[in-house]
């Protein structure tokens, strides 16, 4: 709590994910860890029982069940939940926008797709269109204020805090390219063994 900011060491700055360790750090750095814990194993939960409502929704209860089982047995899905990393609470965050979108609430899965664009830029593009339609189903100045104040407000959450804190604005793409031992992009063929690893 020096005022200081400092991204250049640990993984990829992700703002979502500080956004919640930072209001958790006000209780103390136990209970943080513990919040952060909290948070990311009940965000799995959530991400697997969005997963068995979405699929109950298109398929039926058994492809529902089948579903949420998949999600579960998925490459590391469970481990990763277990030791606290954000996934769980990406994939929740992905599938409450579809459903929000699926029950007629084009804003609210606007705004789901933000808080995951806030820890993956993989989404963007996505959010990106999805923005654009209801800027063009709607035609109010209003959706467009929102969709892209919405949109420079995620991209500048990356990049400033980035700036300030490391000197390089686009560390976490740099970061992304170094290559993890084990990871299906340190071999010969990394599309492959994404499926030979599931």
């Amino acid at each position: 709590m020096n005022g200081s900011l400092h991204t250049a060491g640990g993984p990829s700055w992700k703002p979502l994910t500080v956004g919640f360790t930072s209001i958790f750090a006000l209780f103390g750095s136990s209970a943080a860890a513990c919040l952060w814990l909290f948070l990311a194993r009940f965000a799995g939960f959530i991400a697997v029982l969005l997963t068995f409502v979405l699929a109950r929704r298109l398929g039926g209860r058994r492809e529902g069940l089948l579903a949420g089982a998949t999600l579960l047995l998925a490459t590391e899905f469970l481990f990763n939940v277990v030791r606290g990393d954000s996934e769980g609470l990406l994939v929740a965050l992905v599938l409450g926008a579809i459903l929000a979108q699926l029950n007629r609430h084009p804003r609210a899965a606007f705004l789901l797709g933000i808080a995951a664009g806030l820890l993956r830029p993989e989404v963007w593009p996505l959010i990106g269109l999805h923005g654009l339609w209801m800027i063009h189903a709607t035609r109010r100045w209003t959706t467009a204020l929102l969709v892209v104040g919405s949109g420079i407000a995620m991209v500048a959450m990356w990049i400033v805090p980035e700036l300030i804190g490391s000197g390089d604005p686009f560390r976490a793409a740099t970061r992304s390219q170094n290559l993890v031992p084990g990871s299906p992009g340190s071999t010969a063929f990394p599309f492959g063994a994404t499926f030979v690893n599931a």
